[in-house]
């Protein structure tokens, strides 16, 4: 048996729900009352319902969908076509906590409710509200093992993701869409962790947007270049619905495990800047912000500067002297001054293509960073094939 389920409701936003559930998860899946069982392609293991008088429609509906057959039906209580009793208590939480509740019963370690917000109404008119006090009163059952990807029960029980990987794109010409998709396809490839991917997006997006993966969730912030970035280091940055937050540099190849990184024991942490046999001196411990671990607000000391220097959003492929921030977050994490406190990778995780990768080869990396020229698409290295993908 899998260790996760997906229980499916009938909600609008199901669609939305399931485009992020990470691709690389094995789940089995739930449907939720006769709403559910034609919205979704993917096999059903169990159908669940409080309403005995819906399991032949259910059948009927599913077959006229093309969906399979081979199902098991769960109920509160036995009745025909019922495989799975699921006693519930007396404060209804709708059919979909009787699935929930059967799932934990059935042993699942992971339970991820989607298109199951609890807002709005029923198709009969009562709102869904009303069946909130039933998750409340299985509040010590649920929470920890069920969770929710909208509405008020992702309120309630929380989110599924460990983590948010965030990057950012301005629309401009200088990065394609696609380098947003290869770095989205190559996290998930690289990862077990359950991961949301947020993309900050500036002004020249425009329709570009529809190229990219729908699984990868676009946030406007607007600001040119890559100073849409900086939002990533805010305590609270818009929407992102972790506490832990990776992010990645859009010019970077994904080489190795990343589940390292993720749970690396550091609320602040960076790239090393330069490797030990190549580095400059006094510059030792510094960091490099193409790749960056912040964790509970941990950053917040770079937003600060930011909006103290008055938000700069320089041309990076302009030298101007005398501009505020002249390595933008690598600044305030480098110039003693700010008293900036953070912990590096070891180097051999993160590197660089030219200082390391171009003269030692990938060994065990696990990122590579692409910093000016050249870039990903102008390397013919086999492995950048291989991992560029």
């Amino acid at each position: 048996m899998c260790s996760d389920l997906l229980i499916l409701g009938s909600a609008p936003c199901l669609g939305e729900d399931l485009a992020r559930i990470p691709a690389h998860g094995r789940y089995d899946v739930m449907a939720i009352g006769l709403d559910a069982v034609d919205r979704c392609a993917l096999p059903l293991k169990y159908v669940a319902t409080n309403h005995l008088e819906d399991i032949k429609p259910i059948r009927r509906r599913r077959a006229a969908f093309g969906g399979n057959q081979d199902y098991r039906l769960i109920s509160y209580k036995p009745g025909p076509g019922v495989d799975i009793v699921q006693p519930l208590g007396p404060v209804s939480g709708s059919s979909a906590i009787l699935g929930a509740i059967a799932g934990l019963t059935l042993g699942y370690e992971k339970i991820v409710l989607c298109g199951c917000p609890l807002t709005g109404n029923a198709p009969e008119g009562n709102p869904y509200e009303a069946f909130r006090p039933g998750w409340e009163a299985e509040a010590g059952r649920v929470k920890g093992r069920v969770f929710s990807m909208s509405g008020w029960t992702r309120e309630f029980l929380g989110g599924p993701e460990e983590i948010t990987v965030g990057a950012v794109w301005d629309g401009s010409e200088y990065y394609g869409p696609d380098y947003v998709n290869r770095l989205y396809a190559s996290v998930a490839r690289n990862t077990t962790a359950p991961f949301d991917f947020v993309l900050y997006a500036g002004p020249w997006v425009h329709d570009r947007l529809a190229a990219l993966d729908p699984r990868i969730r676009v946030v406007h912030i607007g600001l040119p270049y890559w100073w849409s970035a900086m939002y990533f280091w805010r305590p609270e940055p818009p929407g992102v619905n972790t506490k832990d937050v990776l992010y990645l540099d859009l010019d970077q190849v994904i080489t190795g495990d990343l589940d390292p990184i993720l749970r690396f024991p550091s609320d602040h942490a960076y790239m090393k800047d330069y490797p030990a046999d190549a580095c400059p001196p006094g510059r030792e411990a510094h960091a490099c912000a193409s790749t960056a671990l912040i964790r509970n607000g941990a950053g917040a000391l770079v937003w600060e500067e930011y909006v103290k220097a008055g938000m700069p959003q320089w041309n990076p492929l302009e030298a101007k002297p005398g501009r505020p921030m002249p390595m933008a977050v690598q600044t305030v994490l480098n110039e003693p001054q700010y008293g900036a406190r953070f912990d590096t990778f070891p180097e051999d995780w993160v590197v660089s293509y030219r200082i390391w990768a171009k003269r030692k080869g990938i060994g065990g990396t696990k990122i590579v960073a692409f910093h000016g020229r050249p870039k990903p698409h102008e390397v013919g290295d086999a492995w950048v094939k291989e991992h560029w993908r």
